[in-house]
């Protein structure tokens, strides 16, 4: 029997450090970590958001959790690229990490703008980078108009972030 290196969620947060593990998100067309990708049983998918919770709560880099996740896909869909840190590595075990990564910086911004009385809104924006026709619903969120001007959300109105994965 190995030891698991990442300790239980709960630990952190009695210090204070809170951290929603992927598993719990969804886009709207209800994607989640793909059973067809990830060997997703229950021991598996809690060893994975541990190893998420602790590595994203510890700023590690995305490539190098990537480097920590490719033990849990399954062999046939372990595929190697070089792109983007220009090292050899698994697409589907970086984007995890990336997405992640961002999933966590978009809550904190939120709970950072909650706590400030004087932030009414959250803009949506695109990023350069955006696909137009893209299958998700940012270019609808970042028209959306609440009053405060287009693609800005009302406290407690903003859409689940990120909307899709990268």
């Amino acid at each position: 029997m190995t030891l698991d290196p990442y300790p239980d969620p709960w630990l952190l947060a009695r210090r204070g450090v809170i951290y929603d593990a992927l598993h719990l998100f969804a886009n709207p067309n209800g994607y989640r970590l793909a059973d067809n990708v990830w060997r997703a049983d229950t021991a598996t998918r809690a060893a994975i958001d541990r190893l998420l919770t602790y590595e994203v709560q510890h700023g590690t880099a995305a490539v190098d959790i990537a480097k920590r996740l490719t033990q849990y896909l399954k062999p046939e869909t372990a595929r190697q690229t070089k792109k983007p840190y220009g090292t050899w590595g698994s697409y589907e075990a970086r984007r995890l990490a990336r997405t992640e990564i961002t999933a966590a910086a978009g809550r904190a911004t939120l709970a950072a703008g909650d706590a400030n009385p004087f932030v009414i809104g959250y803009g949506w924006r695109l990023s350069l980078s955006h696909p137009d026709g893209e299958d998700c619903n940012c270019e609808a969120y970042s028209l959306h108009d609440e009053g405060l001007g287009p693609g800005v959300f009302k406290r407690g109105n903003v859409p689940s972030y990120p909307d899709h994965p990268h």
